[in-house]
Order: C-alpha cells, then sequence, then structure tokens
C-alpha cells in the first residue's frame, strides 16, 4: 500500500496522539507493589492478597481522550484499523487500571490479557497449557548439575599483561 505525503502526515500526527494519551497508562508501574508489601505478602505465604492502595486513575477523562482521537483520523482500512485496535486496548487499560483492588478489575484484565485458559491465537494452547510444558520441561533439567562459575584463577597482574599484550 503507498500512501500519499499527507497521509504519513496524518498517520504521524494520529500515532503521535494516541502515543502522548498512552503515556499515563503503565500498568506494572501502576500494580506494583512497594517493597514492605512484597515482603509481607511472600513471608506470609502468598496466601491473600495484601490491602493495597492504588493511585487514582481519571479513566473517563483518558477514554474520552482516546475517543476523540479515533474519530479524528481518515485513514486506509488496514492502518484505521490497527490504530483503532490500540486505542480499544488502552481504554480497557484505563478501565483496568482504575478499577484495581475491584472486581470488575479481572473482568477488564481478561478483556485485555484473556484469561489462563483461554485458547491462543495458534488455536491449540493456552497460556496454562503453554506454561505448564514450560514447567515440564525445566523439570527434565533439575536433576543436572549445571556447575557455577569457574572460580577466579587469574590475579590483577595476569589480566593486565593480557590486556597490554591485546
Amino acid at each position: 500500500m503507498e500512501l500519499s505525503d499527507a497521509e504519513k502526515d496524518e498517520v504521524r500526527h494520529a500515532c503521535a496522539g494516541v502515543y502522548d494519551a498512552s503515556k499515563s497508562i503503565r500498568v506494572l508501574t501502576h500494580l506494583s507493589w512497594s517493597e514492605t508489601v512484597r515482603k509481607e505478602f511472600f513471608a506470609d505465604g502468598a496466601r491473600r492478597l495484601p490491602s493495597v492502595e492504588y493511585p487514582p486513575i481519571d479513566a473517563d477523562g483518558l477514554v474520552s481522550r482516546l475517543e476523540s482521537l479515533r474519530g479524528g483520523f481518515h485513514l486506509p482500512e488496514p492502518i484505521a484499523r490497527w490504530l483503532n485496535n490500540i486505542i480499544r486496548h488502552l481504554e480497557i487499560s484505563a478501565r483496568m487500571l482504575a478499577d484495581c483492588g475491584k472486581p470488575s478489575f479481572t473482568d477488564w484484565s481478561r478483556q485485555l490479557y484473556g484469561a489462563p485458559r483461554d485458547e491462543l491465537v495458534d488455536a491449540g494452547n493456552s497460556s496454562l497449557d503453554l506454561a505448564m510444558r514450560f514447567d515440564d520441561l525445566l523439570e527434565e533439567f533439575s536433576g543436572i548439575d549445571l556447575g557455577g562459575p569457574p572460580a577466579g584463577t587469574m590475579t590483577a597482574e595476569e589480566v593486565a599483561r593480557q590486556v597490554r599484550e591485546a
């Protein structure tokens, strides 16, 4: 597909707008626990989720901003579909982060990432299937001693001599 210079400019402008809106949606940063919370969680055997105050997110404002971007570009179909898909994922991400600690968080997360037993695009596996297979593969190596790194056997003088020679 060949784009005109005007279409290329519009793609750049649309992408810049989407990127700018996306900067406030940092899923991992938003969801990360402090070191104290992590230590307490694992010290307790990871039996129950901790009570955590997540920073507020203006999901409605972000979604409005993203919706205005969606209506603001007139691009060829595959590019428009791609951008609209990104915008949709950002909208779901914003809603998910706004609902941290609530049951609806899981619903948003499933829309965005799927559930462990959901079939992946290869139409034959789920994330859980792949994780279990990976775990089985790692288990096969559990009895093998791969050894540690070799002990340092060179003195600083020997390293310096080799560096000078090189």
